[in-house]
């Protein structure tokens, strides 16, 4: 898929770009600090946009959806109306990669406006960025399974709730950033914050 790769390199780089000058340039070690860690995060965002949509692309044509949850809960439901399993699970699935597609490209453009915002007001376009993956996360009804090749399985609130206790931990830091509460303090961790995330989630993945 050169074309999506394409298409996202010309929607990211800018901005990436962006918040690297910036972190080399900025007089404010702390903006410094924010504005490389919101680089490092528009490199993986830009990376998984790819992951999310090749592998919605893959699960709509080669029925790579892993929906073993999905088919009991279906099942039942089917009995009840008398539906064929087959045929239900068939809508089941095609509505949750309908709304896997809409929070894939919602987020996009939420992170996106997040990451230009954050060349002209770091701390607000920062916020933005955070906010587009608690979006992702409440609102995603799969995630992507990483391994040889890319499947979907259903992302239940159970897999959610830690993920969604970083990004609004994420959240209050940057909105404390934003107020000038602590600023070094609060940018340094949110550089081991990104840095920890993506030591821990490519040791997994490797």
């Amino acid at each position: 898929m050169l074309w999506l790769k394409v298409c996202l390199f010309i929607l990211f780089f800018p901005a990436s770009f962006g918040l690297l000058w910036q972190s080399l340039t900025l007089n404010n070690l702390s903006e410094q600090l924010i504005s490389f860690s919101f680089f490092l995060f528009s490199l993986e965002q830009a990376r998984m946009a790819f992951v999310d949509i090749t592998s919605y692309s893959l699960g709509k044509s080669n029925n790579s959806y892993n929906y073993d949850i999905l088919t009991q809960e279906i099942k039942q439901e089917s009995q009840k109306v008398n539906l064929t399993s087959q045929d239900t699970i068939f809508d089941g699935e095609n509505n949750n990669l309908s709304q896997f597609l809409f929070v894939i490209i919602s987020t996009i453009i939420i992170e996106l406006f997040g990451f230009y915002l954050s060349l002209f007001s770091l701390g607000w376009g920062a916020i933005f960025v955070v906010i587009s993956l608690i979006w992702f996360n409440s609102l995603a009804p799969l995630k992507v399974l990483e391994t040889d090749k890319f499947s979907l399985t259903n992302y239940t609130f159970s897999d959610k709730i830690f993920i969604l206790f970083a990004d609004f931990i994420c959240l209050v830091l940057m909105s404390l950033w934003v107020i000038n509460f602590y600023p070094l303090t609060i940018a340094f961790i949110i550089l081991f914050i990104t840095l920890t995330f993506a030591g821990v989630k490519y040791r997994i993945s490797t």
